[in-house]
Protein backbone atom coordinates (compact mmCIF):
# COMPACT_ATOMS: atom_id res chain seq x y z
CA UNK A 1 0.00 0.00 0.00
CA UNK A 2 1.36 3.39 -1.00
CA UNK A 3 1.81 6.39 1.25
CA UNK A 4 -0.44 9.41 0.59
CA UNK A 5 3.30 11.21 -0.15
CA UNK A 6 4.06 8.48 -3.19
CA UNK A 7 0.70 9.12 -4.04
CA UNK A 8 1.91 12.67 -4.96
CA UNK A 9 4.95 11.80 -6.09
CA UNK A 10 3.91 9.33 -8.98
CA UNK A 11 1.29 11.61 -10.38
CA UNK A 12 3.50 14.96 -10.34
CA UNK A 13 6.78 12.41 -11.96
CA UNK A 14 4.00 11.20 -14.45
CA UNK A 15 2.87 14.57 -15.30
CA UNK A 16 6.83 16.26 -15.61
CA UNK A 17 7.68 13.03 -17.48
CA UNK A 18 5.08 14.01 -19.73
CA UNK A 19 5.54 17.92 -20.09
CA UNK A 20 2.63 18.83 -18.01
CA UNK A 21 5.53 20.63 -15.87
CA UNK A 22 8.10 22.99 -17.79
CA UNK A 23 11.74 22.37 -17.32
CA UNK A 24 12.75 25.52 -14.58
CA UNK A 25 8.90 25.40 -13.63
CA UNK A 26 9.10 26.36 -9.93
CA UNK A 27 6.49 23.50 -7.85
CA UNK A 28 5.06 25.58 -5.13
CA UNK A 29 4.16 23.37 -2.13
CA UNK A 30 1.06 25.48 -1.02
CA UNK A 31 -0.74 25.08 -4.18
CA UNK A 32 -0.15 21.63 -4.63
CA UNK A 33 -1.44 21.13 -1.43
CA UNK A 34 -4.59 22.50 -2.26
CA UNK A 35 -4.78 20.54 -5.34
CA UNK A 36 -4.48 17.28 -3.84
CA UNK A 37 -6.62 18.56 -0.67
CA UNK A 38 -3.85 17.66 1.56
CA UNK A 39 -1.34 19.30 3.76
CA UNK A 40 1.71 20.68 3.23
CA UNK A 41 3.89 17.95 4.57
CA UNK A 42 2.80 15.20 2.28
CA UNK A 43 3.41 17.56 -0.45
CA UNK A 44 6.92 18.14 0.81
CA UNK A 45 7.93 14.43 0.98
CA UNK A 46 6.80 14.05 -2.11
CA UNK A 47 8.59 16.96 -3.15
CA UNK A 48 11.85 14.98 -2.00
CA UNK A 49 11.20 11.87 -2.96
CA UNK A 50 11.28 13.35 -6.96
CA UNK A 51 14.03 15.20 -6.11
CA UNK A 52 15.87 11.75 -5.31
CA UNK A 53 14.96 10.68 -8.96
CA UNK A 54 16.31 13.90 -10.04
CA UNK A 55 12.87 15.12 -11.55
CA UNK A 56 12.57 17.94 -9.41
CA UNK A 57 15.66 20.33 -8.33
CA UNK A 58 15.51 21.86 -4.28
CA UNK A 59 16.85 24.63 -4.11
CA UNK A 60 17.54 26.03 -0.07
CA UNK A 61 14.98 28.83 1.01
CA UNK A 62 13.95 28.68 -2.35
CA UNK A 63 11.84 25.98 -2.67
CA UNK A 64 11.32 23.29 -5.37
CA UNK A 65 11.46 23.51 -9.23
CA UNK A 66 11.57 20.82 -12.15
CA UNK A 67 14.56 19.68 -13.05
CA UNK A 68 16.19 20.73 -16.13
CA UNK A 69 17.59 17.40 -17.96
CA UNK A 70 19.87 17.60 -20.87
CA UNK A 71 19.76 14.44 -23.13
CA UNK A 72 22.82 13.12 -22.31
CA UNK A 73 21.98 12.95 -18.91
CA UNK A 74 18.51 11.66 -19.37
CA UNK A 75 20.32 8.99 -21.08
CA UNK A 76 22.71 8.56 -18.05
CA UNK A 77 19.82 8.39 -15.98
CA UNK A 78 18.19 5.51 -18.22
CA UNK A 79 20.76 3.30 -18.24
CA UNK A 80 21.72 3.82 -14.56
CA UNK A 81 18.27 2.88 -13.98
CA UNK A 82 18.41 -0.21 -16.70
CA UNK A 83 21.26 -1.61 -14.37
CA UNK A 84 19.82 -1.18 -10.97
CA UNK A 85 16.38 -3.07 -12.52
CA UNK A 86 19.27 -5.75 -13.97
CA UNK A 87 20.95 -5.92 -10.42
CA UNK A 88 17.23 -6.03 -8.77
CA UNK A 89 15.92 -8.96 -11.17
CA UNK A 90 19.28 -11.62 -10.88
CA UNK A 91 18.88 -10.89 -7.02
CA UNK A 92 15.50 -11.65 -6.52
CA UNK A 93 15.70 -15.48 -9.24
CA UNK A 94 18.38 -16.22 -6.94
CA UNK A 95 17.23 -15.21 -3.83
CA UNK A 96 13.92 -17.44 -5.56
CA UNK A 97 12.57 -20.48 -3.57
CA UNK A 98 11.69 -23.43 -5.51
CA UNK A 99 7.69 -22.37 -6.01
CA UNK A 100 8.69 -18.68 -6.98
CA UNK A 101 11.50 -19.87 -9.68
CA UNK A 102 8.61 -22.44 -11.39
CA UNK A 103 6.83 -19.02 -11.78
CA UNK A 104 9.18 -17.14 -12.97
CA UNK A 105 10.12 -20.34 -15.83
CA UNK A 106 6.13 -20.20 -16.72
CA UNK A 107 6.22 -16.27 -17.03
CA UNK A 108 9.42 -16.32 -18.86
CA UNK A 109 7.73 -19.10 -21.44
CA UNK A 110 4.94 -17.07 -21.69
CA UNK A 111 6.85 -13.96 -23.31
CA UNK A 112 8.50 -16.04 -25.52
CA UNK A 113 6.52 -15.43 -28.78
CA UNK A 114 5.25 -12.19 -27.70
CA UNK A 115 8.17 -10.18 -29.07
CA UNK A 116 10.97 -11.29 -31.65
CA UNK A 117 13.57 -8.92 -32.36
CA UNK A 118 13.62 -6.77 -35.54
CA UNK A 119 9.90 -7.23 -36.25
CA UNK A 120 7.29 -4.48 -36.48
Amino acid sequence: MSTLSQRISEQLGAEIVAGKHAPGAKLDEEALAARFKVSRSPVRDALRQLAATHLVESQPRRGFSVALIDPAGLQDMFEAASELEALCARLCALRAGATERKNIERIHAGTENTFKWGSK
